[in-house]
C-alpha cells in the first residue's frame, strides 16, 4: 500500500499538459471501440501499464493473465475508479484497477 501511495503521489502532478497523458475517459472510450487501429493500440497500451504496476510493485497480476483478461477488466472496472471520475490520467486509473485486482501480499 505504501508504494501504491507513493506512486500515485508522483502520478498528481501540478500541472498536466493534456496534450501529454491520455485522459482514463479518453482511454476507456477508445479501448470500446470496434476500430481495429485502437483495439491494437489499446492492447499495447494496456500490456504496458500491466509491466508498470508489476514491474513497480503496484499490483502482483498472476502468470498467464490474457491481455485480453487486463482490458477487460480494464474496461469494466474503470468508471468506478477515483481517477476516472476526476479524468486523470489513465495510468493512474489503471494502477487503482490493477493493484484492487491483484494486491501484492
Amino acid at each position: 500500500m505504501k508504494n501504491l501511495v507513493f506512486l500515485l503521489s508522483l502520478l498528481v502532478p501540478i500541472s498536466v499538459n493534456a496534450s501529454v497523458t491520455l485522459s482514463s475517459k479518453n482511454a476507456h472510450s477508445l479501448c470500446t471501440t470496434s476500430d481495429m487501429d485502437w483495439i491494437n493500440f489499446c492492447n499495447g497500451l494496456i500490456q504496458g501499464y500491466a509491466d508498470f504496476v508489476v514491474l513497480s510493485g503496484a499490483a502482483c497480476i498472476p502468470a498467464g493473465t490474457t491481455r485480453t483478461t487486463l482490458i477487460t477488466l480494464y474496461t469494466d472496472r474503470v468508471p468506478s475508479t477515483q481517477a476516472f471520475s476526476k479524468d486523470e490520467p489513465a495510468l493512474a486509473a489503471a494502477i487503482e484497477v490493477f493493484s484492487r485486482l491483484y494486491p501484492c501480499k
